[in-house]
C-alpha cells in the first residue's frame, strides 16, 4: 500500500502542482496518512468543498479497501 499511495501524491502533485496539504508548504511538516489526506486522494466530497484540496474530484488513489461511489458521492474513505 505504500508504493501506491506514493504514486497517488505524486500524481496529485502532477496535477495540481502541490502536495495534498495545508499550509505554504515552506516549512517541514510530519505528514500522516488519516483520513484527511485520504479523503484527498480518492476525491472525496470533502477535498472538493469550496478552498478543498481536490476541486476536480479526481481519485488519485484506487485500493481494493476504497469504498465505492453512490452517484458520484463516496460512501466514506477506507473500510
Amino acid at each position: 500500500m505504500a508504493l501506491q499511495l506514493r504514486q497517488a501524491i505524486s500524481a496529485y502533485h502532477t496535477e495540481y502542482r502541490k502536495y495534498p496539504i495545508r499550509g505554504e508548504g515552506k516549512e517541514d511538516v510530519d505528514l500522516q496518512s488519516d483520513h484527511k489526506l485520504m479523503d484527498v486522494l480518492i476525491g472525496s466530497d470533502n477535498a472538493a468543498e469550496k478552498d478543498g484540496l481536490n476541486p476536480r474530484r479526481i481519485a488519485f488513489f484506487y485500493w481494493s479497501n476504497t469504498k465505492h461511489m453512490i452517484r458520484r458521492k463516496f460512501k466514506g474513505g477506507i473500510k
